[in-house]
């Protein structure tokens, strides 16, 4: 289960700016685990397409595919987490 974001330390804009950061300098496992935290809020609508839009300077067709990537990253992170241990 994921967390609302409540943000006490900082603005949504400052929020996205630093998430696009680390989503861009994130590789491997963090990668994956930065998706699927980022897949659940678009999902609970904590981030809103136009946020995304606004943060990444995307088009709204692009906004699509990134969370198409974003659903992608998220099933395979499960993945990994459900196959610890096998």
């Amino acid at each position: 289960m994921q967390m609302a974001i409540v943000l006490r330390h900082a603005t949504t804009v400052q929020f996205m700016a630093r998430l696009r950061q680390r989503f861009a300098e994130a590789e491997g496992a963090e990668a994956l685990r930065l998706a699927r935290r980022v897949h659940g809020w678009v999902t609970a609508g904590d981030i809103t397409d136009a946020e995304l839009r606004a943060a990444f300077s995307l088009t709204a067709a692009q906004v699509t595919a990134l969370k198409d990537r974003l659903a992608t990253r998220a099933a395979q992170h499960d993945a990994v987490i459900a196959a610890r241990g096998e």
